[in-house]
C-alpha cells in the first residue's frame, strides 16, 4: 500500500484513521504538497499532523494511569504531545515542526526543542509497542477469519474487508503443511478413518464459476491425523486445517464488486479443503444458485433431439463444470469433486421422505431391492432379513447404525428413471442407480473400487469422503468390481481427496478408484449414486468381435485349419516349460512362428468385422438399458396416448400417406442386418425399469423396408412425410410406418 506525505504539516485531516497504526508511510518531497496523504486505489487521506495527533492520544490510552494522574489538575489538549503540555505549564512551548520525516510508520519532527525530542522519544517507544500490540491482534483477527472461511458451518463472523484492489489480486488460498500452532483440531477420529496428511494446495478462485480447475500436486504433512473413534465433527468443525488462506480472485473491473466478493469467497469456502498427494482428483469450489428441478415438468427435455436432452441432463449434474470440459480434462483421467455452494440443488430428484413411502408401499424384497450393511472395526457386514422389506424393521436397523442400499431406485421413482434414462442417450450403455442412507455416526460399506463410472449426488446431510487412485495400471479400468479393503490394506494408501461432501455437492469416482465414507455424529447422509459404462470397454468389444473373427478368418485361410504339430504334447505346456523347451526347442521355436504367423491373419481382418462387433455391443445396449420416460408431448403422438384418451373416447390413430413421423429417440431403436436376406429391429421402448427385467425387444423388419429405417434414423430429430420413405411402393411406405408406430418406436401428427 503506497501514501504520500508532504513536508508540511496539515491544518486538519481528511479522513479517518485506521485503528491499527502499523502501516508504512514514505514521505514523498515536492515542495508543492498540500500536507495531506494522498488517496491511492480509493484508500483514506490523513494528514501527517492528524497521524501524528492519533499515535499520541493511542498512546495516552496505553500509559499506566498513575503517569497521567501527575498532580496536573490542567486538562490536557488534543493537539500537544506530552512534552508540548509540560512546556506550556512552564510557559516555554516549543513550536510545531515545519518538516516531517515518515520511515516506518513514524513521523519524526526535524526541527524541535530538547524537551520536545526528549517527549518524542518516549512517544516513540510508546508507539512502538502499540504497532507490535497491533499486529498481534491483527495476525489473531486474520487467523480468526482464515478459520471461519474454511468451516463447513454455517459463518456469522462478518468477512474482513480486503484493503486494496492490489492486495485482493495477489491474495491466494493455500492449505498449511507441516506444524502449525494455528491448525484446527480435530479431537476424535471419524469412524474407520484412515490416517492422513495435511498438503499445500494451491487454488485460484474464478470470481465468475469456478476455483480451480487444475488437477491437484501437494505433498502430504503429517499434521492432519485424525484421532478417536467417535469425531465430533459438528456443525462448526472443519475437518481440514484451519489456516489462514491466501486468497487471489481473478481480475474484476467491474464497479461494486468489492464487498460481493468477500462474500462470495467465504460462501465457496466452507469446507471442502481437499487434501491428496497427486493430481488426480480436480476440486472445483463453486457457487451455484438456482432452484430446484421441477422434474414434473421435464425441464431437461427441451430439446426433440433426445441426445441434446442426454447432455442437458449431464450438464445439470456437472454444474457449473461444463460437459465439454468434463470429457476433455476428466473423463477416464481424474476424479472430480463440486462443492456448489447450494442445499438445495438435488433437493427434488429423491429425499428420505421418499424412501420410507417406497419401503411402506412397495413390495420391496431384500437383497433383490434393498440391502442392510454395516461397517465397523474394519469389518462389513450385510443384515439383510428374508422376503418383504417393512418399515419397522428398516427403523431398528437404522436406529443400530446399519446403512439402507436401495439397489435400483430408477425402477420405483420416476424422476430418477428419468434422469437415467436421458445420460443413456449421451454413454450408450445402461445407466442405473443406487440410494445410500447412513444414519449419523456410522459406516456402512468398507473400501471398495466398482466396475462402473459413478456420480455421487449428495442429497441430505454429509458425508465424509476418502478416494485412492489406483497405484499403477494393473489396477485401472477393472472388468469387476474388488473385494472389501482392509485397513491394514489400506495403511500404506494415500488419498486424493478427503473431504465432505454437503448437500448439493458431486463427487465423480472412475472405475478402480478405491472409496470410502461415513456420515460425522449429528447427520445422516442421504446420497445418490448414477452409474455408467458398465462392460462397454475395448476389451469387451473385442470379446463379442473375437468369436466370430475367427470364424470368419478360418473359412479365409487354409492354414488356421491345419492340424496342430503331433508331438505338441511334448514341446508345449506350463508344467516343466524350461525341460520341454530346452529338449524341443527346435519344434517349439517353429509351432511358436506358425502360431504368431496365424494371429496376423486374424489380426488383419479385424477392421472388416468392426461394425459387426459394435452391433453386438449396442444390442447388449438395447437389451438392458431402460425405456424411454415420455414427456406428455410424446405420450399424446406415440402408441401409448394422450392423457384424455379412453377406452370410449378419442379416436384411434391412422397411419396415412401424409403423416408425418420421427424416432421419438436417437437410440431408442438400432437396425441389424442378420444376413442379406434377414434383418430385425432391436429396441428398448418397452423394456423393464429392474435391470434384465424382460427378454430382449426384437422386431422382424422386411429387408426391402430397411432403407426406409435408415431414412428416418438419418433425418431424426426432423419429421419426416410417409409418402417420402424410399420404399418401393406407398404400400410398403403405410407398413413400415405402421410396424414402428405399433411398438412405440415413432411420434405420429
Amino acid at each position: 500500500m503506497k501514501r504520500k506525505a508532504s513536508k508540511a504539516a496539515s491544518k486538519g485531516p481528511k479522513g479517518k484513521l485506521n485503528d491499527s497504526f502499523d502501516i508504512n508511510l514514505k514521505a514523498k518531497q515536492n515542495g508543492a504538497s498540500n500536507g495531506t496523504i494522498e488517496e491511492e486505489d480509493g484508500e483514506i487521506l490523513l494528514s501527517a499532523f492528524e497521524i501524528r495527533e492519533r499515535q499520541r492520544k493511542q498512546a495516552e490510552k496505553e500509559r499506566p494511569v498513575e503517569e497521567q494522574q501527575d498532580g496536573s489538575s490542567e486538562k490536557r489538549t488534543d493537539s500537544l504531545s506530552p512534552a508540548h503540555k509540560k512546556d506550556k505549564k512552564n510557559k516555554q512551548v516549543s513550536p510545531i515542526a515545519h518538516s516531517t520525516v515518515v520511515e516506518n510508520g513514524i513521523i519524526e519532527l526535524d526541527k524541535q526543542s530538547p524537551s520536545s525530542k526528549k517527549a518524542n522519544k518516549k512517544n516513540k517507544k510508546n508507539d512502538q509497542a502499540n504497532r507490535e500490540k497491533q499486529q498481534e491482534v491483527n495476525r489473531e483477527n486474520d487467523l480468526s477469519h482464515a478459520a471461519e472461511n474454511i468451516n463447513p458451518a454455517l459463518e456469522t463472523t462478518p468477512p474482513l474487508r480486503e484493503k486494496s484492489k492490489r492486495q485482493r489480486k495477489k491474495r491466494k488460498l493455500s492449505m498449511p503443511s507441516g506444524d502449525d500452532s494455528n491448525s484446527a483440531h480435530v479431537d476424535q477420529e471419524a469412524p474407520h478413518a484412515v490416517p492422513t496428511k495435511k498438503a499445500n494446495i494451491p487454488i485460484v478462485i474464478d470470481e465468475e464459476i469456478i476455483l480451480d480447475t487444475r488437477p491437484l500436486k501437494v505433498v502430504p504433512s503429517a499434521k492432519n491425523s485424525l484421532s478417536g473413534k467417535d469425531a465430533d465433527r459438528s456443525t462448526k468443525e472443519s475437518p481440514l486445517a484451519k489456516k489462514s488462506p491466501t486468497v487471489t480472485p481473478a481480475k474484476d473491473t467491474r464497479e461494486g464488486k468489492k464487498s460481493q466478493s468477500s462474500s462470495k469467497r467465504d460462501s465457496l469456502l466452507k469446507g471442502h479443503l481437499p487434501i491428496g498427494p497427486n493430481g488426480d482428483c480436480f476440486v472445483i469450489l463453486s457457487k451455484v444458485d438456482g432452484d430446484p428441478l421441477d422434474f414434473s415438468a421435464f425441464p431437461l427435455s427441451k430439446s426433440d433431439d433426445s441426445t441434446v436432452n442426454g447432455r442437458a441432463a449431464l450438464d445439470w449434474i456437472l454444474q457449473p463444470f461444463g460437459v465439454d470440459r468434463f470429457f476433455k480434462q476428466v473423463w477416464e483421467k481424474h476424479a472430480l469433486v463440486l462443492s456448489r455452494g447450494n442445499a438445495k440443488y438435488h433437493n427434488s430428484l429423491f429425499s428420505t421422505a421418499d424412501l420410507s413411502e417406497l419401503i411402506r408401499t412397495a413390495d420391496l424384497q431384500y437383497g433383490t431391492n434393498i440391502n442392510i450393511a454395516k461397517y465397523r472395526d474394519g469389518v462389513r457386514t450385510t443384515l439383510n432379513g428374508q422376503g418383504r422389506v417393512y418399515l419397522k424393521d428398516v427403523k431398528r436397523l437404522i436406529a443400530d447404525g446399519c446403512s439402507v442400499q436401495l439397489i435400483n431406485p430408477q425402477a420405483f421413482s420416476d424422476r430418477i428413471w428419468y434422469l437415467c434414462e436421458l445420460l443413456q442417450e449421451v454413454f450408450g450403455s445402461f445407466v442405473g442407480a443406487n440410494t445410500y442412507l447412513t444414519p449419523a455416526g456410522s459406516a456402512g460399506f468398507a473400501p471398495h473400487w466398482d466396475e462402473i463410472d459413478a456420480f455421487l449426488l449428495q442429497l441430505e446431510g454429509r458425508k465424509y469422503w476418502r478416494l485412492y487412485a489406483p497405484e499403477n495400471q494393473d489396477d485401472s479400468f477393472p472388468r469387476e468390481s474388488s473385494g472389501n479393503f482392509t485397513p491394514e490394506q489400506m495403511a500404506n494408501r494415500r488419498p486424493i481427496f478427503e473431504g465432505w461432501l454437503e448437500e448439493g455437492d458431486l463427487m465423480h469416482i472412475p472405475r478402480g478408484y478405491i472409496h470410502v465414507a461415513n456420515t460425522d455424529p449429528h447427520h445422516h447422509s442421504l446420497h445418490v449414486t448414477v452409474s455408467v459404462c458398465r462392460r462397454v470397454s475395448y476389451a469387451d468389444l473385442l470379446d463379442k468381435l473375437v468369436p466370430d473373427l475367427l470364424d470368419v478368418v478360418a473359412d479365409q485361410r487354409v492354414e488356421l485349419r491345419r492340424s496342430l504339430p503331433v508331438n505338441a504334447l511334448n514341446f508345449a505346456g506350463v508344467a516343466d516349460a524350461d525341460l520341454r523347451t530346452e529338449k524341443y526347442g527346435t519344434e517349439r521355436k517353429a509351432f511358436e512362428t506358425s502360431l504368431r504367423s496365424m494371429m496376423n491373419f486374424v489380426t488383419d481382418h479385424v477392421t472388416q468385422l468392426t461394425d459387426a462387433g459394435y452391433d453386438m455391443m449396442a444390442r447388449e445396449f438395447f437389451k438392458t438399458a431402460l425405456p424411454p420416460k415420455l414427456t406428455h408431448e410424446e405420450q399424446n403422438l406415440s402408441a401409448v396416448g394422450g392423457h384424455g384418451d379412453t377406452l370410449l373416447k378419442g379416436k384411434s390413430p391412422r397411419v396415412e400417406r401424409g403423416s408425418h413421423i420421427r424416432f421419438i429417440r436417437r437410440h431408442g431403436q438400432r437396425l441389424m442386418m442378420e444376413s442379406e436376406d434377414r434383418s430385425f429391429i432391436v429396441h428398448r421402448m418397452q423394456n423393464s425399469r429392474v435391470y434384465e427385467g424382460k427378454e430382449e425387444q426384437i422386431i422382424d423388419l422386411p429387408v426391402d423396408l430397411a432403407d426406409g429405417f435408415a431414412h428416418l434414423n438419418e433425418q431424426y430429430p426432423a419429421w419426416s412425410k410417409v409418402s417420402d420413405l424410399p420404399c418401393a411402393t406407398n404400400e410398403a411406405k403405410i407398413q413400415l410406418a405402421t410396424i414402428l408406430f405399433s411398438v412405440g418406436l415413432i411420434l405420429m401428427r
